[in-house]
């Protein structure tokens, strides 16, 4: 499915979030924007867990693309 998402990471308490477009069956690229995003250098990557990913808005259908 592909929409607007609102996707979120925690690390040892700390959350971030953004929202962003994209297909939610592509989780790892949703994660790796959200990282170059909020900046977060490779080698701190691995610390991060995906915890949340919310759809904000679909109105989009896999077939039309």
């Amino acid at each position: 499915m592909i929409g607007l998402f609102e996707v979120s990471a925690t690390r040892s308490g700390k959350t971030i979030s953004c929202t962003m477009f994209g297909n939610i069956a592509e989780k790892e690229q949703l994660f790796g924007e959200l990282m170059n995003q909020h900046k977060i250098d490779q080698s701190e990557r691995h610390l991060w867990k995906l915890t949340n990913i919310t759809t904000k808005y679909n109105s989009f259908d896999n077939e039309a693309f």
